[in-house]
């Protein structure tokens, strides 16, 4: 199991606007799970590997879908979210 306890997500939405946030990110066999504390709350994203690299998530919490994918040999995950009808990019730099 691959954990990265101290990572740095952020996330950039309506344009220029931008959060900026720690992170828990665990990846283990093909299964994924990125977990946040925000204004609302705690967050979990959690989903599956759909090829090399790329993840399909989704967190019930907050009628979150989202995709992230890894360059091979590099700490940065990237990738779309959704949630509660806004929509943008976020961007994970793993930590440990």
């Amino acid at each position: 199991m691959a954990m990265w306890k101290n990572a740095t997500l952020t996330s950039f939405y309506d344009g220029d606007e931008c959060d900026v946030a720690h992170c828990e990110v665990n990846i283990d066999g093909g299964r994924i799970v990125v977990s946040y504390d925000d204004e609302a709350g705690p967050t979990v994203y959690q989903g599956d590997e759909t090829g090399p690299g790329h993840y399909k998530l989704s967190a019930p919490s907050v009628s979150g879908q989202a995709t992230l994918h890894q360059v091979p040999d590099e700490d940065i995950l990237e990738g779309h979210w959704v949630e509660d009808g806004y929509e943008g990019m976020w961007r994970i730099e793993l930590k440990a």
